[in-house]
C-alpha cells in the first residue's frame, strides 16, 4: 500500500487514470486499486456480482457472460473474479488392475512421484544448532517433461522391483482454478469491479441491466452497488435503536 500526498485535491481525479495507465503498461500482472483517501469502511470494489450453483463450468460459463457485460459499461475498470487464474494439475490416472498384476499399489505411485517432484527427505544434517533436511529429488529437466515422468520407474514396496509409470498409469495435464470458495455449500465466484471518475460532475448514465440468461435451477445470482462486506461492516459499526 502506498499513500500519495498532492498538493492539491483538485489534481486527484486527473492524477488516478495517469497512475492507472503507468501500472498497466509496466507492470501488466498488477492490479492497481487507485482512489482518493475515503472516509468510513474503505471500500475495494465498489460493485460486486455473485454467483453461485453447484457446476463450476456451468458457474463459470456465467461468469464469463457478466464480465463482457461489465466491459461493455463506460468506465467499468478492474474486472475480476476472487477464484484468480487458473493453473496447471498434473493428474496421474492409476489402472488398478494393471498395477496390481505389476506388485504395485497406489501408495507406491505416491511415493515415487513425490520422490521426483517435490522431493523425499531422507535424513537430517546436523551443524551446531541447526538442522538442515537432506532431500532426495531428480532433477529439474526430469520433473518439467511430461515423457520423462512416464518413464519413470515405480519402486514397489512389497516385491523390491520396479516398473515404468506408463503401463499402469496415464498422465494428463488440466487446468483448474486456484481455489475453490463456497457459500451455502454452492460453488461460488465473486465478480468486482471499480469504477472511473465520471468525467464531470454529471455521473454516468445508468447502465443496461444484465441480459437475460439460461441459468441452472441450481444456480444463483446476487448484484450489489456496494461491497457486502462493508456493509456488514457498516451495519455491525453503527447501533441502531
Amino acid at each position: 500500500m502506498m499513500l500519495l500526498n498532492t498538493t492539491s485535491y483538485a489534481i486527484v481525479h486527473d492524477l488516478i487514470p495517469r497512475l492507472e495507465t503507468h501500472f498497466l503498461e509496466r507492470f501488466p500482472d498488477v492490479k492497481p486499486t487507485i482512489r482518493s483517501l475515503l472516509n468510513g469502511p474503505p471500500v475495494e470494489d465498489p460493485i460486486e456480482i455473485r454467483i453461485s450453483g453447484e457446476d463450476v463450468d456451468q458457474v463459470f460459463a456465467i461468469v464469463d457472460q457478466v464480465k463482457a457485460h461489465l466491459s461493455a459499461i463506460p468506465g467499468a475498470k478492474n474486472i475480476s473474479d476472487n477464484w484468480g487464474a487458473r493453473t496447471k494439475k498434473l493428474v496421474v490416472r492409476i489402472d488398478q488392475p494393471r498395477a496390481r498384476r505389476a506388485g504395485l499399489n497406489s501408495q507406491d505411485v505416491a511415493v515415487s512421484l513425490q520422490t521426483v517432484l517435490s522431493g523425499f527427505e531422507t535424513t537430517d544434517y546436523r551443524k551446531e544448532d541447526k538442522i538442515i533436511p537432506v532431500t532426495l529429488r531428480s532433477v529439474a529437466a526430469d520433473r518439467q517433461d511430461i515423457g520423462k515422468l512416464e518413464s519413470l520407474n515405480i519402486f514397489s514396496q512389497l516385491t523390491g522391483s520396479a516398473v515404468p509409470l506408463k503401463p499402469v498409469a496415464d498422465i494428463d495435464i488440466t487446468w483448474e482454478p486456484a481455489k475453490y470458495l463456497r457459500r451455502d455449500r454452492l460453488a461460488t465466484v465473486t465478480i468486482s469491479a471499480g469504477h472511473l471518475p465520471p468525467p464531470s460532475l454529471e455521473p454516468y448514465p445508468s447502465a443496461e441491466p444484465l441480459p437475460a440468461m439460461r441459468m441452472p435451477a441450481s444456480s444463483s445470482t446476487d448484484a450489489s452497488s456496494d461491497r457486502p462486506s462493508t456493509k456488514k461492516s457498516t451495519t455491525t459499526a453503527i447501533p441502531t435503536r
